[in-house]
């Protein structure tokens, strides 16, 4: 029973099902299992753990990107993927594979997107979030 029948909506807005059941409705909540694709996310996933290995043979935590990178570092990458990507649709010899350039292009896009909430949940403006990425990326070449 996967999937069962569609429910009826009844007049009080709330879904009732065959069995019984009843549900509110669900046409103003986010539907994730229609926004996302499985195979999507699990290539995107493997890409990721793909990239957790150090230099020195340590693996970094899954989340450790999200302690922070400059937004500007995230756009610099994600033009340098978004270019392989389109080389490679266009049939041309690119660095990576199709495959590759489209999720390190969602990783930059996650990081970037993940960044800019970061900073409007901190009340910041759209000028004292360039600034702050621009002193990330550049450190001393503002005055105190």
């Amino acid at each position: 029973m996967i999937h069962a029948k569609v429910p009826r909506t009844e007049p009080s807005g709330y879904r009732s099902f065959e069995t019984g059941a009843t549900r509110d409705h669900d046409t103003d909540k986010l539907d994730y299992d229609g926004f996302l694709s499985p195979l999507a996310l699990e290539r995107y996933a493997k890409y990721m753990h793909g990239h957790r290995k150090l230099p020195d043979g340590t693996m970094r935590e899954s989340d450790n990107w999200q302690l922070g990178i400059a937004v500007a570092v995230y756009m610099k990458s994600k033009w340098r993927h978004f270019f392989d990507t389109w080389k490679s649709v266009r049939g041309y010899p690119a660095e990576d594979d199709l495959e590759t350039s489209l999720c390190a292009e969602l990783f930059n896009t996650m990081g970037m997107l993940h960044e800019v909430l970061q900073e409007k949940r901190r009340g910041k403006t759209a000028a004292e979030r360039n600034l702050s990425a621009y002193m990330r990326n550049n450190p001393g070449e503002i005055g105190n």
